[in-house]
């Protein structure tokens, strides 16, 4: 006959088992959920190859000097700066890596450009684009991308993308939530056996007694 210890673990594992294959299932619900769920983001993009050339992310900086994620992240609500101290209307993506940012041709920073305008800020002391004199009347790169087109060539889209099911983000690798799924599944499995091989031994048991 088994030991109570024996029952009780038993009974530990096929609650884990449990919890483990209610995940599973609160899971599954949530994929069927977003099955046609759908989600704008903004996307960088050369108008000579098509190609989406550059990231456009949370902590993405606008022209304003502030990031994607301090502006509305509606694009109803023309994803003007949420900072109270800033005047911009919508964010303006600015290529930048690191402490490394896009400069004008006027040779100013982006964020001495006033982002409503796009115009340069520091008026007479400015030399213009390429040093040609007068005031730089926009924000203008002369940067060429890596698809080998210049900062002209590109422009800021919104684009409308699929929200990756689960089973879809499973089948791609990668990422905790799917790791997490997955070992929920195996472990579900797993006691599943454990409880299945429980049952045959006790019945071994009182047949035995």
């Amino acid at each position: 006959m088994a030991s109570p210890e024996g029952r009780a673990g038993g009974a530990a594992t096929a609650g884990a088992g449990a919890a483990a294959a209610a995940e599973l299932r609160a899971n599954t619900a949530l994929d069927s959920r977003q099955q046609q769920q759908k989600r704008t983001e903004l996307a960088w993009v050369c108008g000579t190859c098509e190609a989406e050339c550059w990231p456009i992310r949370a902590e993405s900086r606008c022209l304003c000097g502030h990031r994607l994620k301090e502006h509305a992240a509606a694009a109803a609500a023309g994803r003007a700066c949420a900072n109270a101290r800033c005047s911009c209307p919508g964010f303006f993506f600015i290529v930048a890596e690191g402490a490394w940012t896009l400069r004008c041709r006027c040779k100013h920073r982006a964020t001495e450009h006033d982002p409503r305008t796009r115009a340069c800020g520091k008026g007479a002391a400015c030399r213009g684009k390429d040093g040609e004199g007068g005031a730089c009347g926009g924000f203008e790169a002369s940067w060429v991308c890596n698809c080998d087109h210049p900062w002209t060539a590109h422009r800021q889209v919104e684009v409308e993308r699929k929200v990756a099911t689960l089973a879809e983000r499973m089948a791609g690798g990668g990422g905790g939530v799917p790791a997490a799924v997955a070992a929920a599944a195996l472990a579900a499995a797993a006691a599943e056996e454990l409880e299945r091989c429980m049952v045959v031994r006790r019945g071994r048991e009182v047949a035995a007694d």
